[in-house]
């Protein structure tokens, strides 16, 4: 029964490792996106406003909750994007299977 337990304890240890990475890893892919947002929206800026030209590859079919959650989370991406530029165009292309 105890090495059970150690075994549980071990487990709980290892995931909550597991989603500490996780959420690291996504706070430095945000920090990075908004880098690289940052630097586009001054380009654009200086040559007097700017348009955002994104292009959406839409799988023609989605198969789980975790591919609807990825185009959801590409969609916010863009929409967190839009206070930077006067203007936008969003292009989906469908049957753009990733």
């Amino acid at each position: 029964m105890a090495g059970l337990k150690k075994l549980l304890a071990r487990d709980y240890d290892i995931s909550s490792t597991l989603e500490d990475i996780k959420r690291s890893i996504n706070r430095q892919r945000q920090e990075r996106i908004r880098q690289e947002l940052d630097e586009e929206a001054a380009k654009y800026k200086a040559q007097g406003g700017g348009k955002l030209a994104r292009s959406i590859a839409v799988p023609s079919k989605l198969s789980s909750a975790s591919d609807l959650d990825a185009l959801i989370f590409k969609l916010n991406e863009i929409k967190t994007q839009l206070a930077l530029f006067d203007e936008i165009e969003v292009s989906f292309v469908v049957g753009g299977d990733e």
